[in-house]
């Protein structure tokens, strides 16, 4: 029987080529779409997934006038924690570029300065070293996989002296951890290095309203069953107080 259909099928699809040919492309042209749309969603669904807290973690983005502002000043992930209820845990990150050298082996590095707090909202997958000690040293560095594997090569990363270019300060490995899952977000994906954000104070003050060109990124860990909104609104209310009384040039802005 199903033979019979086959050469019917095929009977008719002679017989009509061009008609056959627009229904075959238009409904492979179907399928793959419907393929493709479904790895779109299954991608999107999974992003950041790998971390138990997704749902709960957000990033302070400020609104200056409709024109969103990604940076925030040092001492904001404090006042946040210390002002706005409904968060667990706040952090600061900042970044930079780095010339990284080992023996001969070179490394254009993206750095992020963290604090330890940073492991408490991100947990990374520590392949050796302690991520509660890690950064104790501000002159220790924790590296990815794939930023070892260059230095490094089939070495034991660990304890291992790195040189900077321009900066006499030398560098000791006491961390090394899985690279960043490609499903994170892109600022905190592209990371071969941390370093301590207590290096910063050398040429900045983290903890400064006033520090020009301050640009850290805040990003927040909920408490369990707060919602984004509640805490955004507390915080616009609460900030604006702050403003009002701290910098009114800039509250009038806000």
């Amino acid at each position: 029987m199903l033979k019979n259909y086959l050469k019917i099928a095929l009977r008719n699809i002679s017989r009509n080529k061009l008609y056959s040919f627009i229904n075959i492309v238009g409904l492979a042209v179907g399928v793959a779409c419907f393929i493709l749309i479904m790895l779109w969603v299954q991608d999107e669904l999974n992003y950041e997934r790998y971390n138990e807290n997704a749902d709960r973690i957000c990033r302070v983005i400020w609104d200056m006038d409709g024109t969103q502002i990604f940076a925030t000043p040092g001492p904001f992930a404090n006042w946040l924690k210390e002002s706005v209820p409904g968060i667990q845990e706040v952090t600061r990150v900042n970044h930079d570029g780095k010339k990284l050298q080992y023996k001969r082996e070179r490394l254009d590095a993206n750095v992020h300065y963290i604090e330890p707090r940073f492991f408490d909202i991100f947990p990374p997958q520590f392949i050796k070293g302690d991520p509660k000690t890690a950064l104790t040293d501000v002159g220790s560095i924790i590296i990815t996989e794939s930023a070892a594997q260059k230095l490094f090569g089939g070495e034991d990363a660990m304890g291992k002296t790195i040189t900077q270019a321009n900066d006499p300060r030398p560098l000791i490995v006491t961390g090394v951890v899985k690279d960043i899952p490609r499903l994170t977000h892109e600022y905190l994906r592209k990371t071969d290095c941390f370093l301590s954000l207590e290096l910063l104070r050398t040429s900045r003050n983290p903890d400064s309203w006033y520090e020009q060109n301050a640009d850290y990124k805040t990003y927040a860990l909920l408490n369990k069953g707060v919602s984004y909104s509640a805490v955004s609104e507390r915080m616009n209310a609460e900030f604006k107080i702050f403003l009002d009384k701290y910098n009114p040039a800039l509250s009038s802005s806000h």
